[in-house]
């Protein structure tokens, strides 16, 4: 798993076009490995980015980087970082993301944990206000575990085909340092009358009238006709 880091001195009088060195130090102060951050560019020339693969439990990140006259600058971030990852992931019973109008219609979305056993705080919404419930709302996950939350869609009988609304699904945890870690998922939900998605191809096509597409050359004399005086 990487981590992208962002660091933006307050300085003014670092060295420009020059990249700053980051290092992942421990709760103690020592250092366990290093890494580049590279000046953004334009706009973005105040910002220097990098990324870590986070090998390592809890670690806080600091920078160096040289003024103009040559003297070193260092500065530690205080946050200290705990790796957590989780993924959500979507999967649909009826292999459809669509709901019928006046129905009520189920999808269900997988919550897996790839870090340690935590409990997360499920949040559910569309702008269409078509999910009426979700469960579950609170849930511990076990390492490596999942779960299924089942939301539940209800489209009014007057809606019209084709309407889609946007679900937004997340996941959050609380760390140590009390900082909201989430992650989220975002698909869209269309609907569509029963009407709409089963109709009968068979009865469609007997009652098209082919006829006009039927045409019967005209009979023609080959024979060409004397006319005798």
């Amino acid at each position: 798993m990487s981590l992208y880091v962002t660091v933006e001195p307050t300085e003014d009088v670092l060295q420009a076009n020059k990249n700053l060195t980051g290092y992942l130090i421990d709760t103690a102060g020592y250092r366990l490995e290093s890494f580049e951050l590279q000046q953004g560019q334009e706009y973005y020339n105040n910002s220097y980015y990098g990324s870590v693969q986070m090998k390592h439990d809890a670690f806080k990140i600091l920078y160096v980087g040289y003024s103009k006259n040559g003297q070193t600058i260092q500065r530690v971030q205080p946050r200290v970082i705990r790796p957590q990852e989780f993924e959500v992931e979507l999967s649909v019973l009826n292999n459809s993301l669509s709901v019928t109008p006046n129905k009520m219609t189920s999808i269900i979305v997988v919550l897996i944990n790839h870090g340690s056993n935590n409990t997360f705080s499920i949040l559910v919404s569309d702008y269409k206000s078509f999910v009426v419930s979700y469960s579950p709302e609170i849930v511990t996950v076990g390492k490596n575990d999942s779960v299924n939350i089942e939301i539940n869609f209800f489209a009014p009988s007057n809606t019209s085909d084709s309407t889609t609304t946007s679900v937004s699904v997340s996941a959050s945890i609380q760390s140590a340092s009390t900082a909201d870690l989430t992650n989220f998922l975002l698909f869209e939900v269309s609907v569509f009358s029963k009407e709409f998605l089963f109709v009968n191809e068979t009865e469609v096509t007997t009652k098209l009238n082919i006829s006009s597409l039927l045409t019967n050359p005209e009979s023609e004399d080959s024979t060409p006709s004397n006319n005798e005086s």
